[in-house]
């Protein structure tokens, strides 16, 4: 009787003990996980510029630093017949960063 007892209280135990792990650790771990983007809608963002060589860069840069998952979101630069090397630098920020970026001149 008393092992009949002791056999059901033991799994009956692990199985609690086991479940109140999992719930900790499942909470810690998806605490720091980023919020759910699906639904989101997708964004283009364009970026008109002449002769703007000297700032392109940075402004590519930031753009390739958003918050907001680059599958969603697209950088349109169009130039308006720049005289000095906007586009190239552009490119090259992109390029450097890994960020996508389309061209209309």
């Amino acid at each position: 009787m008393i092992i009949g007892i002791i056999l059901l209280v033991l799994p009956a135990l692990a199985y609690l003990t086991l479940l109140g792990w999992l719930t900790v650790v499942l909470k810690r771990g998806l605490s720091g996980m980023p919020p759910d983007r699906r639904g989101e809608p997708t964004v283009s963002v364009l970026v008109a510029a002449r002769n703007e060589a000297a700032r392109i860069g940075d402004l590519i840069g930031q753009l390739a630093r958003q918050d907001y998952p680059r599958h969603l979101y697209e950088v349109v630069l169009a130039d308006d017949h720049s005289t000095d090397q906007s586009v190239a630098e552009a490119l090259k920020a992109s390029a450097i960063t890994g960020f996508s970026l389309k061209v209309c001149s």
